[in-house]
């Protein structure tokens, strides 16, 4: 296997690019691969430990013990970013039903993708227990370790990129104890006052294990370390008292190490820290003011231009300062800004932040970022406040207040910085349909029209911020000139032409009848298009080729000017099967408004021959299912009307008050009045049981013979 792991090395150092390697012979170098350097090796791979344990399966899915949880689903070596940043597994020992089985193994450290998992390693160490060992970066020789059945061993690898770096196992002769609970002072402390911590574990520990108080009094400048007296699953440790107004921070941990005096991290198997927010209280006496908490308030992200006035807020709390009326005595801030995410405490950019007001006991502050961002990008931007000459304080936004600034909870903002973007123009408008229509007095027609706009967002209502009517008048004039205007709906984008569809019905308002003429008009910001019909598709209105639509409103009773098949267009039942047949009808001045229009009827008709329907004597009465635009849509059961086998056609009849029936007949393009050869007759075939569909005859075509090669 170690061979298959050579293997790997020397496919990956020979894909350096073809480029860089006539650069560095061009130069005259010996060719060596540099080494790589970084913070931190890359999460998403993270850390994994093939060997001989796991017969170098890498990435070890074949063992979660030695898996990264980021590579491998439940993988056991985990990040843990609190303190030192390190890679942490647990794992047992035994001859039989644990994770490993003691013996001498040779094994490495590796991060890689799935791919190459073999690409970092970290290796050439004897390793040994209980010692902080440095393993090499990409070391020729592997690790070599001895495990002893009846153990459990925590190891912990120093994330220190990638470069050479630190690690320990520690051996516990029973799974290491979980610290379940560590108490805080009841009261108040008072000052040289001895405080008792007590701690609880989930089971009694192993002989090798000892488990620690770790407390500072000077905010982790410096600590100290008490080990607990332990009796089963119960401990305490007892701090010294400490002068009025001291402030102290502790929590627990467990190791195997006995003296620790730094590293702590490295040394810890269990941690309780109170969720990274440590245990803490204050001795009571008058202790100094200190900034105890501040944020990024808001906004958490924006987008802006250059220059554009962009106002960021922060809100910072110093007990005894920021409490009272007005500006807190000695506490400066600022908005920073960086290009990178990285920590606020190393960038470079600062911009006084003047104070704002009171929020409760917080003091709020704002600086305008935006005067500050001249040149496109992704700014990363974060709050930064100091009282009188201490440290300075970061804050972080999140959506529940924010705090301190620590990268994972309480982040920095990001602004995003783009150009100008181009004016939003309207390019293409027309009248749509109808080029003419005819209506009764006191009737009206639906008039459509279409448009196409840049640099605008195209919503569920239309284009954002677009307005559109259409509009009438009595002569043919240019539309800039007419002041009759009804302002449209948005339908939609048409299936037809991909265009935004905008619609209104006119004409119920004119009063004389007569010719009348109909455009469009579009307004987005300050332009203003007029939209004209041409045939077959019309554009911004000229008078010439893409002119206005004519109305032509009669004083005559309302008749039903438009008639369908709607559908479907045939069908195939059993006897006695639903089948529901569907038409529409159009009379102007009836059938626009909500629901069925006044005075119409409506029938759904069959006859065993193809011929004119008004001659056909079986009508099924159809009822109303929905107004469709302009039209009245009406539905018929057709199945349950025919009682026996056979082919039969269908159609539609209406009939406004009393005046002459009107058939309606099926085409794809929506049908019209009944004409035997643009729009026909539906067909039904009726059954006694529909066969299912077979298979009735298939073959191998062509070719008959021929060559082929492989891969073709």
């Amino acid at each position: 296997m170690k061979k298959n792991y050579k293997q790997k090395l020397k496919a990956s150092f020979w894909n350096v690019p073809s480029f860089l390697m006539t650069i560095l012979l061009f130069l005259g170098l010996s060719f060596t691969v540099p080494e790589i350097v970084s913070g931190q090796i890359w999460e998403p791979e993270g850390l994994n430990m093939p060997g001989e344990w796991n017969e170098w399966t890498n990435p070890p899915v074949n063992n979660l013990a030695l898996a990264s949880s980021t590579q491998v689903t439940n993988g056991r070596i985990a990040k843990i970013s609190t303190g030192i940043p390190r890679y942490q597994t647990i794992f047992s020992v035994a001859a039989t039903g644990a994770d490993l089985v003691g013996g001498n193994y040779n094994w490495l450290f590796t991060s890689g993708p799935e791919g190459n998992a073999f690409a970092n390693k970290w290796a050439g160490v004897n390793t040994d227990e209980n010692i902080l060992q440095t393993y090499l970066y990409q070391a020729a020789d592997d690790n070599n370790f001895t495990l002893l059945n009846g153990f459990w061993y925590t190891m912990n690898w120093e994330d220190s990129g990638y470069g050479n770096t630190r690690a320990i196992f520690m051996p516990t002769s029973a799974e290491p104890v979980f610290l379940t609970s560590v108490s805080a002072p009841a009261g108040a402390v008072e000052p040289n006052q001895a405080v008792t911590v007590n701690l609880t574990t989930d089971q009694a520990k192993s002989v090798e294990e000892i488990i620690y108080l770790r407390y500072t009094t000077n905010a982790w400048n410096s600590s100290s370390l008490i080990a607990f007296a332990m009796s089963g699953t119960a401990g305490t440790a007892t701090i010294p008292g400490q002068a009025e107004g001291t402030s102290v921070s502790y929590y627990a941990f467990s190791s195997t190490i006995d003296g620790i005096a730094t590293d702590y991290d490295l040394y810890s198997i269990r941690i309780n820290n109170n969720d990274n927010e440590n245990y803490s209280y204050t001795v009571e006496g008058t202790a100094p003011s200190v900034i105890a908490w501040a944020n990024l308030q808001w906004p958490p992200d924006g987008n802006i231009v250059p220059a554009q006035d962009f106002d960021v807020f922060a809100q910072v709390f110093a007990d005894g300062i920021t409490g009272e009326v007005g500006q807190g005595a000695g506490i400066q801030a600022w908005i920073g800004y960086n290009s990178s995410n990285t920590n606020p405490n190393t960038w470079s950019n600062w911009i006084i932040a003047d104070y704002q007001g009171d929020v409760g006991n917080n003091d709020e502050y704002m600086a305008n970022l935006g005067a500050e961002l001249t040149e496109e990008g992704t700014y990363y931007y974060a709050s930064r406040f100091q009282l009188d000459d201490q440290d300075y304080v970061y804050g972080g936004y999140s959506a529940g207040g924010g705090g301190f600034w620590d990268g994972t909870t309480n982040v920095s903002g990001v602004v995003e910085v783009n150009a100008i973007p181009p004016d939003a123009e309207i390019t293409y408008a027309n009248l749509q349909w109808p080029p003419e229509a005819t209506i009764a007095l006191g009737g009206a027609v639906s008039v459509y029209g279409q448009v196409l706009a840049d640099n605008v967002e195209l919503g569920d209502e239309g284009y954002f911020g677009l307005q559109v009517w259409v509009g009438y008048n009595d002569s043919d004039t240019d539309p800039a000139l007419w002041t009759n205007w009804f302002e449209a709906d948005y339908l939609g984008v048409s299936g037809l032409t991909d265009r935004p569809e905008y619609a209104v019905a006119i004409g119920a308002n004119i009063a004389a009848e007569g010719t009348y003429y109909y455009a469009t008009r579009f307004q987005l910001g300050e332009q203003i298009e007029h939209g004209g019909y041409a045939d077959p598709d019309g554009g911004i209105w000229d008078g010439v080729t893409n002119v206005s639509g004519v109305l032509t409103v009669e004083d005559t009773d309302p008749e039903i000017g438009w008639a369908n098949l709607q559908w479907p267009a045939n069908g195939e039942i059993e006897v006695g099967q639903d089948f529901e047949v569907y038409a529409q009808v159009f009379a102007a001045g009836i059938t626009e408004g909500a629901g069925q229009g006044a005075g119409i009827q409506a029938w759904i008709g069959y006859s065993s021959s193809n011929s004119n329907p008004s001659g056909w004597t079986n009508w099924v009465v159809a009822v109303f299912n929905d107004d469709v635009g302009d039209n009245d849509e009406f539905t018929a059961n057709l199945g349950t009307a025919i009682a026996e086998t056979g082919t039969y056609y269908y159609a539609s009849r209406f009939q406004l008050d009393d005046q002459e029936f009107v058939y309606g007949g099926f085409s794809p393009q929506g049908g019209g009045f009944w004409d035997g050869v643009t729009h026909v007759s539906g067909v039904l075939t009726i059954e006694t049981v529909i066969p299912d569909p077979v298979i009735e005859w298939a073959n191998l075509q062509h070719p008959a013979s021929g060559d082929i090669y492989l891969n073709q």
